[in-house]
C-alpha cells in the first residue's frame, strides 16, 4: 500500500478552495477561518511539497504556479470525489437532499429540455437542479473533474474526453440564417445573398461556426463578421434590432417575427456524464433522457 503520511486533508481542502477563489479573503470567508490560517496552510502545504504553489500577482489575487496548477488538478478532482461519496452516501437514504448541477454550452429553452425538467420535478421535487452556461471545452473539463454531473451541448467527436464518459444523442438541431424583414427590403432565398452582408454568428469554437465558416469559403463568400456570440438569445435580439444576419438554431426563431433561410447545416445535440459519477439522483435523472 502507498504510504502518504504527509497528507493533510484540512491543507487539501484549503489549497482547493484558494485555487477556486484565487482570493485569500475571499477562501477564508469558505473556509470560515482567518485569513491569517490560511496562509499558514498554504505555506505547510508548500513546505510539504518543498515547491511554491502560489504567488500574488499586482493586483493581490492568487495565482497558481506550474507546480500549482498540477497539484490542484489532482486535488480538486479527489476534492470532489469526497463529496461525491458523501452526497451518494445521504442519497441512499433520501433524495430530498440531492443536487444535480447541469452545465450547458446553450440556451436550454427547447421544448425537450424544458418537458424533461418538469418531469423530473414533479417527480422528485426536492432535488435541485442548477445550470451553468460555458463553452463546450470547458464543459468537459469540469465534467472530468467532477464539478458538474451532466453536459447538455453540441456533440464533438474528436474532443478529448476521458473513456469514463459516456454521451446519449438527443436531438439534431437544424440551424437558419435569420433577420428582420422590416430593416432589410430583401428575401432571402440563397446563401449566396450573404456575400458581404453583417452576419451575427457564435465564436469560432463552436461547431456549427466551424461548419458556417467552411460553408461559406467553399461557396467563395465573403464573410463579414459584426457580431459574435455564445448567446442564442443576444443574436436573436440583435436580428430584431436589424443589425444584421443572425446564425441560429431554428427552434429559435420559430413563432417569431425572424424571416429565415434555412440551412444545410445540423449539429446532434447530446447529454454527456462520467459513468463512475452516478449518484442515486444521478441515475434517476438519466432515466428520463433514455
Amino acid at each position: 500500500m502507498l504510504q502518504t503520511p504527509t497528507m493533510n486533508l484540512n491543507l487539501m481542502r484549503t489549497f482547493v478552495i484558494v485555487g477556486q477563489s484565487r482570493d485569500i479573503k475571499t477562501a477564508a470567508e469558505k473556509l470560515k477561518m482567518d485569513q491569517s490560517n490560511v496562509s499558514r496552510n498554504i505555506k505547510s502545504l508548500e513546505e510539504i511539497m518543498n515547491t511554491k504553489l502560489i504567488i500574488r500577482n499586482h493586483k493581490s489575487y492568487i495565482e497558481l504556479t506550474e507546480s500549482g496548477k498540477v497539484l490542484f488538478a489532482y486535488y480538486e478532482k479527489a476534492y470532489n470525489l469526497l463529496f461525491l461519496a458523501e452526497k451518494t452516501h445521504l442519497q441512499n437514504h433520501s433524495l430530498d437532499c440531492a443536487k444535480i448541477t447541469i452545465g450547458t454550452s446553450f440556451n436550454c429553452d427547447s421544448e425537450l429540455f424544458i418537458s424533461k425538467i418538469d418531469g423530473f420535478k414533479k417527480k422528485y421535487p426536492n432535488i435541485v437542479i442548477k445550470t451553468i452556461h460555458l463553452s463546450t471545452r470547458d464543459l468537459f473539463d469540469r465534467l472530468s473533474q467532477y464539478y458538474v454531473d451532466f453536459i447538455l451541448s453540441e456533440k464533438i467527436d474528436n474532443i478529448k474526453k476521458s473513456s469514463e464518459i459516456k454521451s446519449i444523442d438527443l436531438f439534431e438541431e437544424q440551424y437558419c440564417i435569420a433577420y428582420s424583414s422590416n430593416y432589410y427590403n430583401l428575401s432571402l432565398t440563397d446563401i449566396k445573398q450573404l456575400n458581404s452582408i453583417p452576419l451575427l454568428v457564435p465564436t469560432t469554437n463552436k461547431k456549427v461556426r466551424i461548419l458556417f465558416d467552411e460553408q461559406l469559403e467553399s461557396l467563395g463568400i465573403a464573410e463579414n463578421v459584426s457580431i459574435e456570440s455564445d448567446d442564442e438569445n443576444e443574436l436573436k435580439m440583435y436580428a430584431n434590432l436589424g443589425l444584421g444576419f443572425a446564425l441560429l438554431p431554428k427552434r429559435v426563431v420559430k413563432n417569431s417575427d425572424l424571416a429565415y433561410l434555412d440551412l444545410d447545416i445540423h449539429v446532434t445535440i447530446a447529454i454527456s456524464y462520467v459513468g463512475e459519477n452516478l449518484t442515486p439522483s444521478n441515475t434517476e435523472f438519466l432515466k428520463i433522457w433514455k
